[in-house]
């Protein structure tokens, strides 16, 4: 009865704020489904790919039944399974979005390439809503898996390459309620009377594995594109290798210049005066070769000394590397590079530099954050409010 609302004013007052109590529960329990799922693991690959080919995908939080090992006092096995949040990686060249997108936002339907092996697939049944006779028969109709062109080059370093695997397609996105499938499903009350709806489906083989409708509320597809350098007309961004590409191939020419020259330069080159020499005489050269020649006095044999141009490749070689420190924003100096001269030599100076370098890092990481940080965020929350729900949070 002596509870009144508002701060405490006086040192022995104590403020409740069960908001902010029951905003730590759901952070703490965030946190511990990020770790569990191996969510760290999944941002490393993600931020790769972003870095490399300028736009980095993830996907969650997907529903996922984990079996927890549990041990009765007996020694009795008897495992607890739970629903849980997945959050993993999604690679760039297994992705599909809308192409007439800019962003996840304006994305219609999103699509996700499956490289299974039958194993793999048998799996799915164990999955909310797959249809085992579905994938039964898919696995029957043999093999489906056909390599595209670019991955070779992605996977140089695989000694043995097998293709008796499946690809299965995801799709995630809107579909018309007038859809013949859907007529052997129940429709729910909020997707009653609507033209279009959002819908999850796997296909295999040219068989419907799973078909439901969007599970999320509200519903949304959960992928998350993160852009390193965001290009407002395009769906991907623009990474660091397309940024100094131009630079780059810059810098490749005056090695190979310099590498080229430096190969004649620390050779010399013999001319011959064949007229001058007896017949029958090996041409190679050794310490102590002796030629024999007739005719009139003079010189026979001319060596000729190529110039050295390393010291003009080298500068031009520097200089293409600081219009790639400019082309990226990310200077020399601020990975350790050494040689450092005029601002460079003083704290204070290098503390500048180094200040002013972190300002296009700063901007990746807001574009990690505005596009993915934030979104899964509130994704995580509204899984647990629908699936994980408890009046602590």
């Amino acid at each position: 009865d002596k509870v009144e609302e508002g701060p405490g004013l006086t040192p022995t007052s104590l403020t409740w704020e069960p908001a902010k109590i029951a905003a730590d529960k759901m952070d703490n329990q965030i946190q511990d489904q990020l770790k569990e799922t191996n969510a760290d693991k999944a941002l490393r690959s993600t931020i790769f790919e972003m870095c490399v080919f300028g736009t980095g995908l993830m996907k969650g939080p997907t529903l996922l039944n984990k079996e927890y090992p549990k041990w009765e006092a007996d020694g009795t096995y008897k495992p607890v399974t739970k629903v849980v949040p997945e959050i993993s990686y999604v690679s760039i060249w297994d992705s599909y979005p809308d192409p007439d997108a800019a962003n996840m936002m304006e994305c219609e339907f999103f699509i996700q390439r499956h490289k299974m092996s039958k194993t793999q697939l048998r799996q799915l049944k164990r999955r909310p809503f797959f249809r085992a006779d579905q994938i039964d028969a898919a696995i029957a109709d043999g093999f489906n898996y056909t390599k595209e062109y670019w991955e070779d080059t992605i996977e140089d370093y695989r000694n043995e390459v097998s293709n008796e695997r499946f690809e299965v397609l995801e799709y995630w996105g809107l579909a018309d309620s007038d859809f013949e499938e859907f007529t052997k499903l129940k429709i729910p009350a909020q997707f009653k009377g609507l033209d279009e709806v959002q819908i999850n489906a796997w296909v295999c083989n040219g068989r419907l594995l799973r078909l439901v409708y969007n599970p999320y509320t509200p519903a949304k597809i959960p992928f998350y594109a993160v852009p390193y350098e965001l290009n407002p007309y395009s769906f991907f961004g623009i990474g660091v290798p397309e940024n100094m590409e131009d630079s780059q191939l810059l810098m490749n020419g005056f090695l190979r210049l310099m590498v080229d020259n430096a190969i004649l330069s620390s050779n010399v080159i013999f001319e011959v005066n064949e007229t001058m020499l007896a017949a029958n005489q090996k041409m190679e050269l050794y310490p102590g070769k002796i030629f024999r020649t007739q005719g009139p006095i003079g010189q026979s044999i001319y060596a000729h000394k190529i110039d050295s141009v390393t010291q003009e490749c080298i500068m031009m070689f520097d200089k293409a590397r600081q219009l790639a420190d400019e082309s990226t924003g990310m200077p020399s100096y601020s990975h350790g590079m050494s040689g450092i001269q005029s601002t460079g030599r003083t704290a204070a100076g290098m503390s500048m530099l180094m200040g002013a370098a972190k300002e296009n890092i700063k901007t990746v990481i807001r574009n990690i954050d505005d596009y993915l940080l934030v979104p899964l965020g509130k994704a995580l929350f509204a899984f647990n409010m629908q699936f994980n729900f408890s009046e602590e949070f």
